[in-house]
């Protein structure tokens, strides 16, 4: 089975002055069952400005158990997918004239707003501070 070096202990297994075990990797130094991203070749990063690697998102590697890509991608699509869907079918009936209130519109417009905007303004302060 493949296995990447822990990117968090460097390998090591341990982490800090007093040397406690690593909870990425359990003290290993290496994670099991990774393999190295193809994209940025384990780098983590991209280009000329170093961007993170959209594909492994920063790690270097892919597809360790411990890793709940899936299911924390599909929180997120949740999250964001029910207040969008809920405005937009909200603002749809309220165009054709259903008798449902504003804020059947409103608030679920305001919410899909609030979950999108932080990852949005943190992505625009990284660029910001890259220049």
């Amino acid at each position: 089975m493949p296995a990447v070096k822990c990117p968090l202990c460097e390998g090591t297994g341990t982490m800090g002055k007093d040397n406690k075990t690593c909870p990425r990797c359990d003290g290993e130094g290496y994670i099991e069952g990774a393999v190295k991203c193809p994209l940025c070749e384990g780098t983590g990063t991209m280009g000329e400005d170093d961007e993170t690697c959209p594909r492994c998102d920063g790690k270097g590697y892919l597809g360790d158990e411990g890793d709940e890509v899936g299911f924390w991608d599909s929180v997120k699509f949740f999250l964001i997918a029910v207040p969008f869907a809920a405005a937009g079918l909200g603002w749809i009936l309220y165009w054709l004239g259903a008798p449902i209130p504003l804020k059947w519109c409103v608030v679920p417009t305001i919410i899909a707003i609030l979950i999108i905007l932080p990852p949005i303004i943190e992505k625009a302060r990284k660029w910001s501070e890259r220049k």
